[in-house]
């Protein structure tokens, strides 16, 4: 009797120690999952494999810049842009007053715009003579199909880069700090204030930098610009480029008044009636109104009637007949305080006098009269 109560103890026992040790190490498996990193399960559903899970590997967008992609053909855009693509005649144009084609695609070629003038002309034709439905349906056929070749120009918005430290996201300080000095002004044809710039590629002759900033247009002096910039330090709007050279504008004294300084007599000799004269009798940006004369040593007087000339880029071009009946061309170059005359007779009358060939004669200011002493 003792000895099967001894017997019943030691089973008892037994039974005991062995459910707690299962307890135990139920417990520590659930424990040792829940710290590997995997849900807490009930302890019956506690499955001794291993799951996995495969990540995909993150797409990177190859960034492109504008110096890249302006050595680029239509078709090879279109392909980097996966051969989708959304054009456009009006939306954000900037360098055309009157509407511009162009091609984007904002997911594979972010901020860019691809400016295409080929299609334009073809797309404004088909619009007038097929409708707007037709136009789009062909003109998307053409550059798919390959129809068009060269990009015009490239302009660039928001992260848009046109080099490796240059992109559309910088504001005014940023980009003097990248690009180096760049006076400001207003640029044609929206007169948004920006810059003008020489680029020396292959492909990018000239840059222009527009501001989310109608400020500045001109100043008397172009340190004021500069303060009002640096002050105001504007974001960029857009970065166009372009192709060809452009003429860069001297915004120093640009502007209303750039060439009221030059109203007056000017001459080569000091002295109203001889030699070579020029009157400017008025200045209106950079219109003027003017005459001349050559004053010969024998007392025979040439003059070029009053006419109007446009300035650009400080050179007037014009063309006369003087009052011996010769025929000519000719210019006027203002350079600082003085006039350079240029002229040459392209066919010459029969009388044997008149306003001979001219090379490069300075004129200085004799008087801020404009009476036409000479006329």
């Amino acid at each position: 009797m003792r000895k099967a109560i001894a017997v019943m103890i030691v089973v008892l026992f037994i039974s005991l120690t062995g459910c707690n040790q299962t307890e135990n190490n139920t417990s520590a498996a659930t424990k040792s999952t829940t710290e590997g990193g995997t849900s807490v399960q009930p302890t019956s559903e506690i499955s001794t494999s291993i799951a996995t899970t495969t990540v995909a590997p993150a797409t990177t967008l190859r960034e492109y810049t504008a110096e890249e992609l302006s050595e680029m053909t239509v078709p090879k855009i279109i392909d980097i842009m996966g051969g989708e693509f959304r054009f456009d005649q009006s939306k954000g144009v900037i360098w055309y007053s009157d509407g511009g084609f162009y091609i984007y695609n904002d997911e594979k070629l972010p901020g860019f715009v691809f400016y295409i003038d080929e299609a334009q002309e073809d797309y404004q034709n088909l619009k007038n003579t097929e409708g707007e439905n037709k136009a789009n349906v062909q003109i998307r056929e053409n550059l798919k199909s390959g129809k068009y070749q060269t990009i015009s120009f490239i302009a660039m918005y928001d992260s848009a880069k046109l080099n490796d430290s240059i992109s559309a996201d910088m504001n005014y300080q940023q980009f003097i700090a990248s690009y180096g000095y760049a006076p400001t002004g207003a640029i044609p044809p929206n007169e948004r204030v920006g810059h003008i710039l020489r680029y020396d590629k292959e492909r990018i002759k000239t840059i222009q930098v527009y501001y989310n900033y109608s400020g500045t247009k001109h100043s008397s002096t172009e340190k004021e610009d500069d303060d009002e910039m640096n002050r105001v330090n504007p974001d960029i709007y857009a970065i166009v480029a372009l192709p060809q050279e452009l003429a860069i504008p001297e915004y120093n004294d640009s502007g209303s008044g750039k060439y009221d300084k030059y109203l007056g007599s000017w001459g080569n000799t000091g002295e109203i009636g001889r030699g070579y004269n020029v009157v400017i009798f008025s200045v209106e940006d950079n219109k003027i109104e003017c005459s001349m004369s050559l004053s010969g040593s024998t007392g025979h007087i040439a003059t070029v009637p009053k006419s109007t000339l446009f300035i650009e880029d400080n050179v007037a071009h014009f063309d006369y007949t003087d009052s011996w009946t010769n025929k000519g061309s000719g210019t006027l170059t203002f350079d600082g305080d003085t006039i350079i005359l240029e002229a040459d007779i392209t066919e010459r009358s029969s009388m044997g006098y008149g306003f001979m060939t001219v090379d490069q004669i300075e004129l200085t200011k004799i008087s801020d009269s404009t009476a036409d002493a000479f006329m």
